[in-house]
C-alpha cells in the first residue's frame, strides 16, 4: 500500500519495508524507483538503489520534481502475493497537491 503525505509532501509505503519498485508516469515520461526506502520526497534528494527514467538512463540521487497542473499515477509493487497499488495526485500551480 501507498499514501501521499501532503504535509511531508511525499510518496510513503504503508510498510517499513519500502518499495521494491515504484512507477511515477505522467503524459510524456515514465519514472521507475527500485530499491526505494519506505519515503520518497518530492522537489528533494532521495537516496535509492536505482532510477530508470523513460526507460533509459539510471540515476542513483534522484530528485522527483513535480510540474504544476500534470497529473501523476504511482504505482507500487512491494512484493509477495499482494498486486500493484495505484494513486494519482496533481499539483495545482500554487504548489498544494490534490489527490485524485
Amino acid at each position: 500500500m501507498v499514501y501521499i503525505d501532503i504535509k511531508k509532501q511525499a510518496i510513503v509505503s504503508c510498510t517499513s519495508h519500502g518499495f521494491k519498485n515504484l512507477e511515477i508516469k505522467n503524459d510524456s515520461s515514465s519514472i521507475i524507483l527500485e530499491g526505494t526506502p519506505f519515503i520518497i520526497y518530492f522537489n528533494k534528494k532521495n537516496l535509492i538503489a536505482c532510477t530508470t527514467i523513460s526507460y533509459d538512463s539510471v540515476v542513483y540521487d534522484y530528485v522527483l520534481k513535480l510540474k504544476p497542473n500534470i497529473t501523476y499515477t504511482v504505482t507500487s509493487r512491494i512484493g509477495g502475493d499482494q498486486g500493484p497499488n495505484r494513486i494519482s495526485f496533481k499539483q495545482m500551480k500554487q504548489g498544494k497537491l490534490l489527490l485524485l
